[in-house]
């Protein structure tokens, strides 16, 4: 992700700046916050850590890889409209992100009942 541009740091706003990391469905790139409202940059996380935000934000990359943008599309509106699809969506980056990253620590914590 890194290397082909598709991962940058920013400060999220509005309904994003609570997150840790956010995918664009439509452009395929990450946003990985330089500051939540807690005052903590992301990249000061525990790299276990780390590694989960990344982990999982690259697996929503991977699940609309060789999509049309139509097809993004559409998949973005259902992610934000549709809770059951969100969730499945979610817990499947959820389980991709806790199978690369481990450890006792923040995120990785939420793994326990992973696998």
């Amino acid at each position: 992700m890194l290397y082909e541009g598709k991962i940058h740091a920013a400060r999220l706003t509005g309904r994003d700046a609570g997150a840790a990391a956010i995918t664009d469905w439509l452009t395929r790139q990450v946003s990985i916050n330089l500051r939540t409202p807690e005052g903590v940059n992301v990249f000061d996380y525990h790299p276990g850590d780390l590694a989960y935000v990344a982990s999982h934000e690259s697996e929503h990359l991977d699940q609309v890889a060789g999509m049309s943008w139509w097809q993004r599309f559409k998949f973005a509106v259902r992610y934000n409209f549709n809770p059951a699809f969100k969730d499945l969506i979610e817990a499947d980056a959820h389980q991709y992100g806790c199978n690369s990253a481990r450890g006792d620590f923040g995120y990785t914590q939420l793994c326990a009942n992973v696998n």
